[in-house]
């Protein structure tokens, strides 16, 4: 389990130095205007991936949990 927790500490550390090079770049004013744009606008992909990634995790959890509600209530009778 401390492997599979160190592995997803990794992940999110890997992540979040690519979001940084990312807004680095969007604000490096020698970089032409058109590919800092670019830049931005990989960012807010990125922030709206990373949203929609909770919001599904959420709502995928939801469902198994009521999914298993059901199955336990239908198992009681």
């Amino acid at each position: 389990i401390i492997f599979v927790y160190l592995i997803y500490i990794n992940r999110e550390i890997s992540w979040l130095s690519f979001n940084e090079r990312v807004l680095q770049e969007a604000n490096d004013s020698e970089v032409p205007l058109i590919e800092r744009l670019g830049f931005w606008a990989l960012s807010a992909c990125i922030a709206i991936a990373q949203y929609m990634q909770i919001k599904l995790d959420e709502q995928i959890t939801k469902i198994y949990s009521q999914v298993i509600l059901m199955e336990e209530c239908r198992l009681s009778r």
